[in-house]
């Protein structure tokens, strides 16, 4: 079962501001229906990627087995300086990591396990989900595209590797 980073370090600007992920759909904190979703799935434990001494999002944490906070130093050039720092926290043994973004309240266990599958039948290739026709998350990134973090910039995850990916 892989480990999942989930960056929540943004500050909601799409959605007018920060408290977005704690906005309840359904009954629920958005980032709180994400991470269940991704347990249910497989992820084996959880790394939420935050803004240094932020912790307005541990109330939608709470109630979720198998989390960690990490702090993102650098935050604010967007989303690659989370894959950059968290990149070398993982050890060189993890086949492979999902990514996903915070606010995706609908996102589906099936879906989590359908790409954590593939992902182990695919080794050392990203797996993407696509949903009518668009690539989703969560994004299973091998070790090799993870230890190219380092290339990444501003708000940028592995979109520019999508290409060579298997698709689901």
């Amino acid at each position: 079962h892989p480990p999942a980073f989930v960056p929540a370090c943004g500050l909601g600007t799409r959605f007018g501001g920060s408290a977005k992920l704690a906005e309840p759909v359904d009954g629920f904190p958005i980032l709180q229906r994400t991470l269940v979703s991704l347990r249910a799935g497989g992820a084996s434990r959880l790394l939420v990627g935050v803004r240094p001494g932020d912790r307005s999002l541990l109330p939608a944490l709470l109630p979720v087995p198998g989390w960690a906070f990490l702090e993102i130093p650098g935050w604010e050039e967007g989303m690659s300086a989370s894959y950059r720092w968290v990149a070398p926290l993982f050890p060189p043994d993890v086949p492979f990591i999902l990514a996903c973004p915070a606010d995706l309240p609908w996102l589906r266990a099936e879906t989590v396990a359908r790409v954590i599958e593939a992902a182990n039948a695919s080794p050392g290739r990203m797996v993407v989900p696509y949903h009518r026709d668009r690539p989703g998350h969560p994004v299973a990134v091998p070790a090799a595209l993870l230890a190219r973090a380092g290339e990444l910039g501003g708000d940028e995850g592995f979109r520019r590797w999508r290409d060579d990916a298997h698709a689901l």
